[in-house]
């Protein structure tokens, strides 16, 4: 019985020994390198996944298909560099994945399997370390908002000024009007003519104005026909 646990130790030995050495064996043929440049973004961010292979140049890697395995996130665009031998020898297969993903939360980029050809043709396996992504919402919480400043005023286009243009042309038209009335009182004409007294100039000019402003050119967008008529009725009062 003794006899038999100390074969039994040795053999469970061998065993565990042998494991260690294969494991070590596929570890030095071939490794995964994973990685993010951005463990926290929000939503719609884009990541950039890097995943380098680095194995020895006696295997085969197999065709890789990634998009399928990335669980909540997409690829956007991806970049595949050309392969090339480190300083030790060893092949090096880098690729680049910009992923993305349109919903919040804890998600994982599952661990990848490379599967690989070794110089007996047998086929193995490896995969890389999953990798934690927290996607979080672009809606700012109470405690974010405490430091954003309020929104400065929206900027006035120059229809907003208008009001003010017709208001100031009036003032000016009855200004010129009450000016031209107290001259003509001070000097009246030498003789008076038996014709139809003209239109006052400051009511034919008011007169302009009111159909101008009853037009319908602001709402048809000719923002610029308007003021060169309403330039054109101050001139030809001033005149």
């Amino acid at each position: 019985m003794i006899l038999n646990r100390k074969n039994l130790f040795i053999l469970i030995l061998i065993v565990l020994g042998g494991t260690i050495a294969l494991l070590s064996v596929e570890e030095e043929l071939i490794r995964v390198n994973s990685s993010v440049d951005k463990s926290t973004i929000t939503i719609g961010d884009r990541v950039l996944y890097t995943l380098e292979i680095i194995y020895d140049s006696s295997i085969n890697l197999l065709p890789l298909n990634l998009g399928a395995n990335l669980g909540a996130f997409e690829v956007k665009d991806y970049k595949t560099y050309p392969e090339k031998k480190n300083k030790q020898g060893q092949m090096v297969n880098k690729s680049e994945y910009v992923i993305t993903t349109f919903t919040t939360g804890e998600y994982v980029i599952p661990p990848l399997e490379i599967g690989y050809l070794t110089a007996d043709s047998v086929e193995h396996s490896i995969k890389s370390e999953p990798l934690t992504i927290v996607v979080e919402s672009v809606i700012a919480t109470a405690e974010d908002t405490t430091d954003i400043r309020g929104l400065k005023p929206q900027a006035s286009v120059p229809a907003d000024y208008l009001s003010y243009l017709i208001i100031a042309a009036i003032l000016l038209v009855v200004g010129a009007g009450l000016w031209y009335w107290r001259y003509r009182k001070l000097h009246p004409p030498l003789k008076e003519e038996k014709v139809e007294p003209p239109i006052p100039p400051w009511e034919e000019a008011l007169s302009a104005l009111s159909e101008l402003k009853s037009s319908d050119l602001l709402e048809m967008g000719r923002v610029k026909l308007y003021y060169l008529r309403l330039s054109e009725i101050v001139k030809r009062y001033l005149e």
